[in-house]
């Protein structure tokens, strides 16, 4: 039997051999328990953050959020003049006062609706210690009685009405 020669580094001159069976037991998870609690202690710390600053914004938006002064029982309107007469097309001034609450704002309005003319709110006006709203009535193009109304806004089922006798020219 001849043995050839064979030259280093050839294919031929490694001998092949089947891979080594590898048993569970050589196999191993690696797991850093440090880093993870790290982690976990950081996210919590963050949370806690978060959760704290949504509870002091909600304190402080139910402490300082604007709020309308609340209508008290006793709210009052007076109108005044109660009664006027004007032509058709003329002007008319009316102040209304609210009392028993802080917000002394009206609402003005013609009871008949447009047909008995406009009234066109004029703001407030501070008149002996006391705010008046102040408004202007303009006459429909049509004779007949008609009705202002100033509602208070703090109170709207309290009101106070005047008559306005419109005249032909």
């Amino acid at each position: 039997m001849t043995t050839a020669a064979v030259a280093p580094g050839s294919p031929a001159s490694s001998t092949t051999q089947p891979p080594a069976q590898q048993s569970d037991s050589d196999f191993f998870y690696y797991y850093d328990d440090k880093a993870t609690t790290g982690g976990n202690r950081r996210m919590l710390i963050i949370l806690a953050v978060v959760l704290v600053l949504g509870i002091v914004a909600l304190i402080y938006l139910m402490t300082h959020s604007p709020s309308k002064p609340a209508a008290a029982g006793n709210v009052t309107v007076s109108i005044t003049p109660t009664e006027a007469q004007v032509t058709i097309g003329e002007a008319q001034d009316f102040s209304a006062t609210v009392s028993g609450t802080g917000d002394t704002d009206v609402i003005w309005l013609v009871e008949e609706g447009s047909a008995g003319g406009k009234i066109v709110n004029r703001g407030a006006q501070a008149d002996g210690g006391v705010v008046a709203s102040k408004a202007v009535y303009v006459a429909p193009p049509i004779p007949g009685t008609f009705h202002i109304t100033a509602a208070s806004k703090a109170d709207p089922s309290k009101s106070a009405s005047a008559e306005v006798l419109v005249s032909g020219k």
